[in-house]
């Protein structure tokens, strides 16, 4: 992986707290899971973040910004359309897609306005009308400011940790140091799902993480909520 000092303080501005995405507002079903005591410590968390990544929507997030990226390179535009199209498909539940299409489309005006690159508007007619999934938007930002893939995809899987972590944290359910220490757990199976789906085509897209939906499914009619998913 060949990252400069440029590529990187470019992921760290689109992938830190400030960037406005919204990520804040979602849970991805952890609230669900806590509220219901299937996540009920540091451990369980723990593992819950370590199945999302390997065997959830994460991990198909991480495909779909691989074979986009190299879409947006090769201009393949027929691909870049069949792809943004497959990957507003792939959640079951409806929160979780909202989750990515919000988030997807905020990263997308931010990009447009503050990191514009004159490919941009032209490659946006190839995008589902005001549902660009979160991966897409990144991969096609990263892959105009040659921002390498492999980096890009670590970024981002480490983001959704990270946003997994603050959400358990804002939960009361563990404090700071403990979400530390799952973040520095974690960092393998970050490796691991960024480098694994480097190699992976699309026809190995697929979750199997069952609970995951169901809680994002019965969060949705959940009385008391601080997130959106």
């Amino acid at each position: 992986m060949d990252i400069n000092n440029i590529h990187l303080t470019t992921l760290m501005a689109w992938f830190s707290p400030g960037f406005p995405v919204g990520s804040f507002a979602y849970s991805h079903g952890l609230e669900a899971a806590i509220d219901n005591k299937i996540v009920d410590s540091k451990n369980s968390l723990m593992e819950w973040l370590r199945g999302a990544l390997l065997f959830g929507s994460p991990n198909n997030d991480a495909i779909i910004l691989k074979e986009i990226y190299e879409a947006t390179i090769r201009n393949d535009y027929i691909s870049l359309k069949e792809l943004s199209s497959i990957a507003l498909t792939l959640n079951v539940a409806s929160e979780l897609t909202d989750e990515s299409i919000v988030q997807g489309n905020a990263f997308w005006r931010v990009i447009t306005s503050a990191w514009p690159h004159d490919d941009l508007s032209y490659l946006q007619q190839y995008l589902p009308n005001n549902k660009i999934v979160y991966p897409v938007a990144v991969a096609i930002a990263a892959a105009k400011h040659e921002v390498p893939v492999l980096a890009s995809l670590l970024a981002y899987l480490q983001a959704f940790v990270m946003n997994g972590v603050s959400a358990g944290i804002r939960l009361g359910l563990i404090g700071q140091t403990d979400g530390q220490l799952i973040i520095a757990e974690l960092k393998n199976s970050v490796f691991k799902s960024a480098n694994r789906s480097i190699v992976s085509a699309i026809d190995q897209l697929g979750t199997a993480t069952l609970m995951i939906d169901l809680m994002s499914i019965k969060h949705e009619t959940q009385t008391t909520r601080l997130f959106r998913s």
